[in-house]
């Protein structure tokens, strides 16, 4: 493997042209990697979302008051 992408989330291997990464071993780790990595995302997201509701209900409520 020539080196590694890092990122905030995750890091990813960078294949050289000399490089024979595998399917099970190399390239399905990265994809599991990138899967988590999107899984946490959404999860977050998710939240966030319902954080706003929350907002949003309590501004309703202190408008109607």
């Amino acid at each position: 493997m020539g080196s590694v992408l890092k990122t905030s989330v995750l890091q990813l291997p960078q294949f050289g042209d000399d490089d024979k990464p595998s399917w099970m071993g190399d390239i399905n780790a990265a994809f599991a990697r990138i899967e988590t990595a999107n899984n946490d995302l959404v999860g977050r997201c998710n939240d966030l979302q319902g954080q706003i509701v929350t907002l949003q209900n309590r501004v309703t409520a202190l408008e109607s008051a």
